[in-house]
């Protein structure tokens, strides 16, 4: 279909339209122009400050490789046969720190007279100060009342039957155990 303008001014229109369309696009040509000018400016006044944060960048990324390499070398041997050196000498070091004396009072505040200890030894799992103690009880509510004791101490924690049988001479119960031992000055480090 074919539209014919019969108006007087049939060419105003056309020129309407064609400044209604560019008109828009020069604003936006402009406005674009002038936004990137000024990110331009901004970013030559800011080199100083963005050829710094490239610097840290860079010397992040050093810290990082040099960070994996040491991690590394710490997963080598050396570092396995130092911990269990380490780990030896402060078991030794947590051995020689039991005060003997100390120990025995405590144990003599909670052993019942039915209860006989024959044997301590101290040992040290994982940086704590354990007992294995042996013992002989007249009874099992003798044992359990031994026990009960040794949970009612500060000093002691997590008292364990680990062995008991009948001796079938004396009748008596026979039992050995691991307690946790804080002694004085609480867990040891």
């Amino acid at each position: 279909m074919i539209r014919v303008d019969f108006s007087r001014k049939p060419v105003n229109r056309k020129r309407e339209r064609i400044l209604g369309i560019w008109l828009p696009a020069v604003v936006l040509a402009v406005i674009t122009l002038v936004n990137v000018s000024l990110f331009g400016w901004y970013r030559v006044r800011n080199r100083d400050i963005h050829m710094e944060i490239n610097a840290m960048e860079t010397e992040m990324k050093e810290h990082r490789s040099n960070a994996m390499g040491m991690a590394a070398s710490l997963g080598r041997s050396d570092s396995r046969e130092f911990l269990q050196e380490y780990r030896f000498l402060r078991t030794l070091t947590n051995q020689k720190e039991l005060q003997w004396s100390d120990l025995f009072g405590k144990l003599e505040a909670v052993l019942p007279p039915t209860v006989r200890v024959t044997v301590v030894s101290p040992t040290v799992k994982q940086d704590r100060l354990a007992l294995a103690i042996t013992a002989e009880a007249m009874t099992k509510a003798d044992q359990l009342l031994f026990l009960e004791a040794m949970q009612n101490q500060a000093q002691f924690q997590d008292p364990f039957v680990e062995f008991e049988q009948l001796d079938p001479a004396t009748r008596n119960l026979k039992f050995s155990m691991t307690v946790e031992y804080r002694g004085q000055h609480g867990p040891v480090d």
